[in-house]
């Protein structure tokens, strides 16, 4: 079985699990995880978290995985990447919902993909990006044009 394992460092040889410093991964023990979908271990390319407004979910059609980004975190999407093709050796079913594996122990890189950004890598990977659009209510930079432009039809 191929493994995938996505980060925003480049040119790793081994991933430590002491060092897998993804905002996801934060249990006490830490571990590094890994997807046989390659799509799906392309959206941790970078960090992000469900209490920072995230989602990530399969699509309705189920052939795809979709990451709704909030806006105010777009410019994350920007960073490069990569995605490390790693030894299975270690390597541990999560049995979830999801197709995660974790390994407690340091694990080597077999291969590694670089990408211009995060957004480059989903999007080649097969992960629909969605940025979530502001509420005007919520947007002051709208709220300020509004009522710059009634000020000034005085």
């Amino acid at each position: 079985m191929i493994l995938y394992h996505a980060s925003s460092q480049q040119d790793l040889k081994y991933i430590d699990p002491n060092k897998n410093i993804m905002k996801h991964n934060n249990e006490k023990h830490r571990k590094v995880y890994a997807s046989p979908d390659k799509a799906y271990a392309s959206a941790f390319s970078f960090m992000w978290s469900e209490a920072e407004g995230f989602r990530y979910e399969r699509s309705t059609d189920r052939d795809s995985w979709v990451l709704k980004v909030p806006p105010k975190y777009a410019s994350r999407l920007n960073h490069p990447c990569s995605i490390y093709i790693v030894d299975n050796a270690g390597f541990v079913d999560e049995n979830m919902s999801t197709p995660e594996y974790s390994s407690k122990v340091s694990v080597k890189v077999l291969k590694e993909e670089k990408y211009k950004s995060a957004l480059e890598c989903m999007r080649i990977n097969g992960v629909k990006v969605s940025i979530l659009k502001r509420k005007p209510f919520m947007d002051n930079t709208l709220t300020n044009e509004f009522k710059d432009a009634i000020i000034n039809r005085k």
